[in-house]
């Protein structure tokens, strides 16, 4: 069961601007609700990848050929099998090379990151291929108006006090 923690109306800042959410909750599971760690989710792609351990080699064959809840092509010239997730604050990927039957994961806890350069630099690690390093951010100073200050000031002291 699923008993979410509700949090004040809170600003997120979107890179632009800040946006308040009404709700958060801080209990966030995903679809169905699931949630995992790296380790279990490698176990979980283990079995998944194995014919008839979890799906008939029928149905394994059917969701890689219809990208059935997973996106099957290839990165850097390699067959690659994955599936993402994302929901407020937290980012997940899993990329599977059948071919070489290496299986790379990640798990963000911050959804503010770029993860597009993760998702082909990990594997270009692993498989000793050139990568690139993340590129510091340039953050700006944000101006505010007195009452902008307020109003993120009561978010957060509400509940705290």
């Amino acid at each position: 069961m699923f008993f979410p923690t509700v949090r004040p109306a809170t600003p997120q800042w979107t890179g632009s601007g800040f946006i308040t959410i009404s709700r958060i909750s801080t209990t966030s599971m995903g679809a169905g609700s699931l949630h995992s760690t790296t380790e279990d989710l490698f176990v979980w792609e283990r079995a998944f990848h194995t014919p008839g351990a979890i799906l008939t080699s029928p149905s394994l064959d059917a969701m890689t050929e219809y990208d059935y809840g997973i996106a099957c092509g290839v990165m850097n010239n390699r067959t690659s099998i994955g599936h993402s997730g994302h929901v407020l604050g937290f980012v997940s990927e899993t990329a599977y090379f059948p071919d070489e039957d290496v299986c790379v994961i990640f798990l963000l806890n911050q959804d503010r990151m770029p993860t597009a350069n993760l998702y082909e630099d990990l594997p270009a690690i692993v498989f000793n291929e050139p990568y690139s390093l993340p590129q510091k951010i340039d953050r700006k100073a944000v101006s505010l108006t007195a009452e902008e200050l307020g109003g993120i000031r009561r978010s957060l002291s509400v509940g705290f006090g």
